[in-house]
């Protein structure tokens, strides 16, 4: 039987999370997108010890890994920053579709965000292009998204729908749409380019097991698919 450790933290307890059994890493707090997140980072070498990171909507066990090895360099936004109280930085407040414009081009080398665009009350292309204008040529971006086995993404931007029926349209409370497959050209379409990576282009199912992360490349792509975009020029 097949140790499972947190390729984050090195822990080796696992509980249940949103009804999936050993989801969550009890040590950083990791979920399984989380983990492959890393192992795609380590995997190509990024961010760079010089790089400026720009992280959105934070998990714990990422700040603690950028706060340790970027200081600095390392830059956290929330909407709801008093949800951070006990961390180990300074996350800041920020509404991504009121005050991206705003932000200067060219300015970050790595920009991270997880499970974030469901969650916007303005559009998913816009604001993938304008996170793309502040990444600096040759920069960074990585993402994932919970993709569902549909074919279109459904939303609604009413900000008076209730939460009642937030969750029962999409899922949850807090979310705002409910992406399917078309969102892969939504991005793409956004981005210039299929930034879409298979699992299978970089790991062994074996590499998933130990992580604690379930192997099903035949259902990509879904939430825990990684999307990469670097930034070949001005945007």
């Amino acid at each position: 039987m097949t140790t499972v450790i947190c390729p984050i933290c090195k822990g080796q307890k696992f509980g249940k999370f949103s009804n999936r059994p050993s989801a969550k890493c009890l040590t950083c707090g990791s979920l399984e997108r989380g983990r492959v997140i890393y192992m795609v980072l380590v995997k190509l070498g990024i961010p760079r010890a010089e790089d400026r990171i720009l992280h959105f909507a934070p998990e714990k066990c990422f700040i603690d890994l950028f706060t340790k090895s970027h200081a600095e360099k390392y830059q956290a936004f929330d909407l709801f920053p008093e949800r951070y109280k006990n961390s180990k930085t300074t996350v800041r407040r920020f509404d991504i579709c009121e005050d991206l414009n705003s932000m200067p081009s060219d300015e970050w080398d790595f920009i991270l965000h997880n499970h974030v665009l469901e969650h916007l009350f303005c559009s998913v292309k816009d604001v993938l292009h304008g996170l793309a204008r502040i990444l600096k040529p040759e920069g960074t971006m990585v993402f994932t998204i919970p993709i569902h086995k549909r074919q279109k993404t459904i939303e609604n931007l009413d900000p008076f729908l209730s939460e009642i029926e937030r969750k029962k349209t999409f899922g949850q409370k807090d979310h705002v749409r409910l992406f399917g497959y078309d969102v892969m050209y939504t991005i793409k379409e956004s981005l210039g380019v299929n930034c879409f990576i298979p699992v299978t282009s970089l790991f062994e199912e074996e590499e998933f097991v130990k992580a604690g992360i379930p192997w099903q490349p035949e259902n990509e792509p879904n939430g825990k698919s990684i999307f990469l975009y670097k930034k070949s020029g001005k945007f």
